[in-house]
């Protein structure tokens, strides 16, 4: 997974085919970036969702010791954002490991780091897990 320092905002525009619209009651576009990334995650479905999903899930209970694993995918995220903050170099190297699946560089790492101190925390993570869903 190469994760690259992306604008704020970007995680609220994901990648979608041109014949796909979004679904009814879709958030896409809200003023709530958690929830259009939350939105988006609900709509894979199945496995690959599931798989996001219990990755967050890990990433949560390795850094606050618990989670609920019935909440909202928004809620899940949110926690995600919640657990990482600060989003020191430790906290990047987990999250791009256990939502990538494999080791990140060290270039990988300071570039998510870097990121998080310009755009903020939750940009970054959303910005990761958006490039997640697109490449899982």
């Amino acid at each position: 997974m190469s994760v690259r320092h992306w604008p704020a905002n970007a995680a609220g525009r994901l990648s979608r085919r041109s014949d796909q619209r979004p679904a009814a009651g879709s958030t896409h576009g809200s003023s709530n970036p958690v929830r259009d990334l939350a939105a988006e995650l609900d709509r894979l479905g199945g496995q690959h969702r599931d798989a996001i999903r219990q990755r967050c899930t890990e990433i949560v209970r390795t850094l606050t010791g618990g989670i609920d694993g019935s909440i909202s995918s928004a809620e899940l995220v949110q926690a995600v954002v919640g657990a990482v903050a600060p989003l020191d170099p430790a906290r990047v190297w987990l999250l791009l490991a256990v939502l990538g699946g494999r080791y990140p560089d060290g270039g990988q790492v300071a570039a998510v780091a870097r990121g998080a101190e310009l755009d903020g925390t939750e940009a970054m993570v959303l910005a990761t897990l958006a490039e997640v869903e697109l490449t899982m």
